[in-house]
């Protein structure tokens, strides 16, 4: 369901990127913390893109339905879906998304091809193992299980897939122990790339940019891996980045941002957020201000010529903001440049 899902909602959005295949000629650069793998992989040609988006579809619709055939059908999505999770893993850091993806895909091995992995004198060990438990036992616990799951999981699947809300009064006593969810993963792609950049300063006259750790910033570093970590205030700093803009551009705010906070940790010199980013100034700032830079990735001439993985153009800039004129960042008093 999770897999299939993942596709369906793609489709189903109607986002021309996903209808014409061209969803990957942006998703590398676009993704909340890309990696220099991505880089490589955005300069392939068109062509490849959209071979690649179509695979990827192919297997997020197809594989699930590969689930319910005998073991050489269930073999066969197992291999397609690890190896669509091993490439997303390997061009860009989702944390243990990946990892925990691939979990739930071990499932479809049988008892047989996970003995093959266990040395020969403890295989009669856990065949005696999984024989404790009684048939009959195991067959109704089963069952009870799935007409459960499945009196669960219907609703919730036939909801998204028509929009139209389902069994709601049955699931609601379930919906806190998350036995059911909807799912669906980039229903549209972002096809820009908003970054925020934040400068601090002594005296007004000389500022310096902080870096973090792993969101893209200074324009000749390569963008790293992290894995498995999930550095949460870098991947927040993509949100904020989008969510500011459609402040500025449509005079609306999707979601809570934290940017206002982190200008305040910055300004009173709060150690342990100021650990979370890779280069801090030496002296507690009396000023800050941001800018709002349109990042993406360079192509291999300009790479060649200049060595940044990336190319970016100031849109906006906010005002100084000392310490005690802290307030909300908004479109209101930014210079467009």
């Amino acid at each position: 369901r999770f897999m299939f899902f993942s596709g369906f909602v793609k489709l189903q959005s109607g986002d021309p990127t996903w209808l014409n295949l061209t969803a990957l000629e942006y998703h590398y650069w676009t993704q909340p913390l890309p990696t220099w793998t991505a880089w490589y992989l955005h300069q392939a040609a068109a062509w490849f893109q959209k071979l690649c988006c179509l695979a990827m579809l192919a297997i997020e619709l197809g594989a699930p339905l590969l689930v319910f055939g005998p073991r050489v059908c269930r073999s066969i999505a197992f291999a397609l879906l690890v190896g669509l999770q091993v490439a997303i893993l390997a061009t860009g850091n989702y944390g243990f998304f990946n990892l925990l993806s691939i979990v739930l895909c071990i499932l479809l091995l049988d008892d047989s091809q996970w003995q093959v992995l266990w040395p020969k004198e403890s295989r009669w060990k856990l065949r005696i193992g999984l024989a404790r438990v009684e048939t009959p036992t195991r067959r109704v616990l089963n069952t009870m299980v799935a007409v459960l799951l499945l009196s669960l999981s219907v609703p919730t699947a036939w909801s998204q897939w028509t929009g139209e809300s389902v069994g709601r009064s049955w699931r609601e006593p379930f919906s806190s122990w998350r036995l059911v969810n909807q799912y669906g993963l980039f229903r549209s792609m972002t096809t820009t790339r908003p970054e925020l950049r934040i400068e601090v300063s002594e005296d007004g006259t000389n500022w310096e940019t902080i870096v973090f750790h792993h969101k893209p910033g200074p324009l000749d570093r390569p963008p790293a891996f992290c894995l498995p970590d999930m550095p949460r205030l870098d991947w927040q700093m993509w949100f904020d980045g989008l969510s500011i803009r459609n402040e500025i551009r449509y005079g609306t705010r999707a979601g809570n941002i934290i940017l206002t906070d982190l200008l305040q940790a910055i300004l009173e010199g709060r150690k342990p957020v100021l650990e979370l980013m890779e280069s801090t100034p030496d002296f507690t700032p009396r000023l800050v201000r941001w800018r709002l830079d349109r990042y993406r990735f360079s192509n291999s001439e300009h790479r060649a010529e200049t060595g940044d993985w990336w190319v970016s153009k100031t849109m906006y800039e906010s005002p100084t903001i000392a310490g005690d004129t802290m307030q909300a960042p908004a479109g209101n008093g930014l210079r467009s440049e």
